[in-house]
């Protein structure tokens, strides 16, 4: 452990916190998008909807830049982008699909054009039909069916324009957002004016932007991660920071937690039992690797740290039955590796920054997890199945490294 928090340049800061476990999705996008699309969208400013769309390998190609992809237990995948139509021609707003059990495959249901909002923010209800999502001025609640998107209000906040990231707690009657100035916001589902103005709302604050925040199962517990280089525990009764995991050099870019047993064989006779809980978070340096770190909850402990990309993440995700983590970058990639083992799974290629990641539920706790879906601002939207590397993959890494030795001993 003292290797590995050297290695990492760590530096952790602890008080116990005897609570359990969660996981959602989200982190901060690229303003960008194809120039041979911008080019089309501006010849056709009014013709194109949020919903439009060409259907590609695997998922779907919008008319606008995909930046969040959030899904419930119930198979809805909500995703929402855009680029501020009345000044570009590309639409901005939400798209709702449903992943199909039988044809392992989204299927795309309705959409819902927000105009001049460009959508960086949003979450689904995690059992009613329901989406929020914030714009400069407001937060905005949706109702949809599986043909139409309707909205339910509109509730002015002066907050929402701080707004980087919202999530539902798993009962779907709280939310935590995290802001572009580190607040970390903890209101009611749907929020109200009083409490917005209210500082007992207000956890303390991050010195930089809150990029990913996400409840533990039962809700009693929310993590935060930050451009200041810290992730953060609270209790979500209190707000009181319970725990703070602070880095020299690394940003943590995702958080979520898992009550899943320790990746470290090592430390897992401390973190095997059910009431153990740790905390999955990817930190990398721009440019440099991304790592997956775990930390325990309970002590403050740094348990694990395993290399999963050669590039910094922009997204960040672990499975429903916490399985595998996944991994986005700015390039286009997406990286799924076992969170059991030390084995990539898969890698795949978009053709730009990959901002949002997120999986379809299973349909019982038994189900093989066997897909990732992930937003890129190349306009895409897609299901890639999860599939294990080939053995000689593994095979030909060995000889390479063993070549590379071979070299240097010669040298």
């Amino acid at each position: 452990d003292s290797y590995i928090a050297h290695v990492l340049s760590l530096e952790l800061v602890a008080i116990n916190v005897p609570f359990s476990f969660q996981h959602t999705s989200s982190i901060s996008p690229s303003s960008s998008s194809p120039s041979s699309t911008t080019q089309t969208a501006t010849k056709n400013r009014q013709q194109f909807e949020a919903g439009d769309h060409d259907v590609i390998s695997h998922g779907y190609r919008f008319k606008m830049p995909i930046y969040v992809v959030v899904s419930n237990k119930k198979g809805y995948i909500v995703a929402a982008g855009g680029g501020g139509s009345k000044k570009t021609g590309i639409p901005s707003g939400i798209v709702v699909l449903k992943w199909n059990t039988q044809k392992k495959a989204l299927d795309l249901l309705t959409s819902y054009d927000t105009d001049s909002d460009i959508v960086l923010s949003v979450d689904i209800h995690p059992s009613k039909n329901e989406i929020i999502y914030a714009t400069s001025d407001s937060y905005v609640v949706l109702s949809f069916s599986e043909k139409s998107i309707t909205l339910v209000s509109s509730i002015s906040s002066s907050i929402a324009k701080n707004t980087k990231v919202i999530r539902f707690n798993p009962s779907g009657k709280k939310l935590a957002v995290g802001g572009i100035d580190g607040s970390l916001y903890f209101l009611s589902y749907p929020p109200t004016v009083g409490e917005m103005s209210n500082k007992s709302s207000y956890a303390p604050h991050h010195s930089g932007d809150i990029d990913d925040v996400c409840w533990n199962e039962n809700g009693t517990l929310i993590a935060t991660s930050s451009k200041d280089k810290t992730c953060a525990i609270y209790e979500s009764n209190t707000l009181k920071r319970m725990a703070t995991m602070r880095f020299k050099t690394m940003v943590p870019r995702g958080v979520r937690f898992s009550t899943l047993p320790s990746l470290s064989s090592s430390s897992s006779s401390s973190s095997s039992s059910s009431s153990s809980v740790t905390l999955f978070a990817a930190f990398s340096e721009i440019k440099k690797a991304t790592y997956i770190v775990e930390f325990n909850i309970k002590t403050g402990a740094l348990i694990s740290s395993r290399k999963v990309h050669k590039t910094h993440n922009t997204a960040f995700n672990i499975s429903p039955l916490g399985k595998y983590a996944a991994i986005g970058d700015v390039e286009g990639g997406v990286v799924v590796s076992s969170l059991s083992s030390s084995r990539y799974m898969q890698s795949n290629k978009q053709e730009w920054l990959v901002p949002s990641l997120c999986f379809p539920p299973p349909a019982t706790k038994t189900e093989e997890e066997k897909y990732i879906i992930s937003a890129s601002a190349d306009y895409s939207l897609i299901a890639y199945p999860i599939v294990p590397l080939s053995s000689s993959f593994y095979l030909y890494k060995m000889i390479a490294v063993l070549v590379m030795i071979l070299a240097v001993v010669i040298a």
